[in-house]
């Protein structure tokens, strides 16, 4: 029975092509309404943009100074219903803003009231400024000349943003969806004006075949162009406008997260915890060409560097542990910078171009994922004459526990312990990264104890995650593994550590030959290659 066969045996009503954080949402959503739902992804679901952002939810600070009240409004709605629905995966953040003569406290203070005030539903808790002493007293790490305080807010973290995209995924299959990874969507079929389906090929055997569906989403973010463009006459003006966005990833070097702005073109960026490490990004260049090919260049380095050393002098010549490089797909508009240009999402009905039943979005951040694909099901619902409002406002994400937070952690940390004789560290890991789900991988440890075994010895993952992931999160790759069902090949090793282990067992569980488990881990070193660390 070929990979195809599944998307082979019926007519969907919405199919979804790219399995990034907003397509994988629109898959959810559509389910939730009872829609049979299609998604094909050409790589591995959070591949491209989601897996390489900043892994942050929140309102957007610096889309207050374009004056987008709107947009921010929605994203500090969209942070709480995170919050609330996944909050395994979406964690409170509190944020230090410092101050350095002659930046305007008055004026970055007006900023956060009315950010406060956007966020008036907040389950958060508000803003209040921090005297020098107090500031330098919370985060030792800062700078102490010319320092005047600090603003002291919270927005929210999603340091795994990848699972947060792999859940939607899973909420999709568990409502009868139907998933597949490394399968290119090559050409739309359609039919007198109407959309009938598309012609896929399946990347791992060159098998293809035809998926029929009554709605086709175009969600594949900064490849979305290029693809309307062979599937349809190429559009007479540009819809996307490419930016590349860079991370370093450094030795952790601060207590709490950091608001800074770049002394070159005063465009705000951030420092963030992230697994033990600094995360310290991004930038807002123009890119152009393949969005698989972005890489960080030694300027992009010393931009960010640079001005993260003026507020904390360490940054300058801390080790670089890795950078990487994410594309984002910006709906057109003809500014000069690209820090200027919009983060709204757009989505274009095709209909006129003779294509009824094909929808594309265009931009949008992670954090409107939700929204996003709520409005996106919204216009499906009606081509497909189906009326059903959107429930993922309210709906639990499959690993959300039913009770809350904080009460459920160490309850479930207990449960693992007794029930896999895990120790406290790697329970508590587990519970954090699968929430609900970690009783999944508690079991397999119970039937066979051997894959408690730790992956490599400066993280918490364990061997019984490799079986889980190619069970039931559809990796079928180490960089599957490693970069995206967790975060190991972010760490200072980049994965290497366990990389033997990881391919073993990935080859048991795929069936591979010697000659192909070889492939595969030389595949990781060429993935993880472009997640370079340059020179400067």
């Amino acid at each position: 029975m070929g990979r195809l066969d599944a998307l082979a045996t019926r007519r969907f009503d919405l199919l979804v092509v790219g399995g990034g954080i907003v397509g994988t949402a629109i898959a959810r959503d559509a389910v939730l309404r009872h829609l049979s739902v299609a998604l094909v992804e050409q790589e591995d679901l959070a591949w491209g943009t989601t897996s390489r952002s900043s892994r942050l939810i929140h309102g957007g600070l610096r889309y207050l100074a374009h004056g987008d009240f709107r947009l921010v409004r929605q994203d500090l709605h969209e942070r709480e219903v995170l919050l609330r629905t996944a909050p395994h995966l979406v964690h409170p953040l509190p944020f230090l803003v410092p101050l350095y003569r002659p930046r305007s406290r008055w004026w970055l203070g007006m900023g956060l009231t009315v950010y406060d005030m956007l966020a008036f539903d907040r389950s958060l808790p508000g803003k209040r400024w921090l005297s020098r002493q107090e500031a330098l007293q919370i985060e030792p790490a800062l700078r102490p000349q010319g320092l005047e305080g600090a603003f002291l807010y919270y927005d929210a973290q999603a340091p795994y943003m990848e699972r947060l995209c792999l859940e939607n995924a899973i909420a999709c299959a568990q409502g009868g969806g139907v998933v597949l990874t490394r399968c290119r969507a090559i050409a739309l079929r359609v039919h007198r004006g109407q959309v009938l389906g598309v012609e896929v090929e399946d990347r791992l055997t060159g098998e293809r075949g035809q998926v029929e569906a009554r709605v086709v989403v175009n969600a594949l973010g900064p490849w979305a162009e290029g693809w309307l463009g062979e599937a349809l006459p190429r559009p007479r003006r540009p819809l996307l406008r490419l930016s590349k966005g860079v991370h370093l990833l450094l030795p952790s070097l601060t207590r709490h997260a950091l608001v800074l702005f770049s002394p070159q073109d005063g465009r705000l960026f951030f420092v963030l915890p992230l697994e033990g490490c600094s995360l310290v990004g991004t930038t807002d260049t123009p890119f152009a060409g393949d969005p698989a090919s972005a890489t960080a260049e030694p300027g992009d380095v010393a931009y960010l560097r640079e001005g993260a050393s003026l507020a904390v002098p360490g940054i300058q010549d801390a080790p670089l542990y890795t950078t990487y490089a994410g594309v984002r797909a910006l709906a057109f508009t003809p500014t000069r910078r690209e820090s200027d240009v919009g983060r709204r999402h757009r989505l274009l009905d095709h209909r006129r171009e003779g294509a009824k039943g094909l929808l594309t979005v265009l931009g949008g951040k992670a954090t409107a994922a939700r929204a996003i694909a709520r409005e996106v099901v919204d216009t499906a619902c009606g081509l497909l004459g189906w009326e059903a409002e959107s429930r993922t406002a309210r709906t639990l994400f499959p690993g959300a526990p039913r009770g809350e937070w904080k009460a459920w952690l160490p309850f479930q940390e207990a449960f693992l312990h007794q029930q896999a004789n895990l120790p406290p560290t790697n329970a508590r890991h587990l519970a954090r990264l699968y929430g609900e789900r970690s009783a999944e991988i508690a079991l397999l440890v119970a039937r066979e104890p051997s894959l408690a075994e730790p992956l490599c010895p400066h993280h918490p993952d364990i061997l019984a995650q490799v079986r889980y992931a190619v069970q039931q999160e559809w990796a079928l790759t180490p960089g599957d593994f490693l970069l995206r069902r967790t975060l190991i090949g972010l760490s200072p090793c980049r994965g290497l550590d366990a990389l033997d282990k990881v391919v073993s067992e990935m080859g048991r569980a795929l069936g591979w030959s010697p000659a192909e488990a070889q492939c595969q881990r030389e595949g990781y070193l060429q993935e993880i290659a472009l997640w370079n660390t340059p020179r400067v």
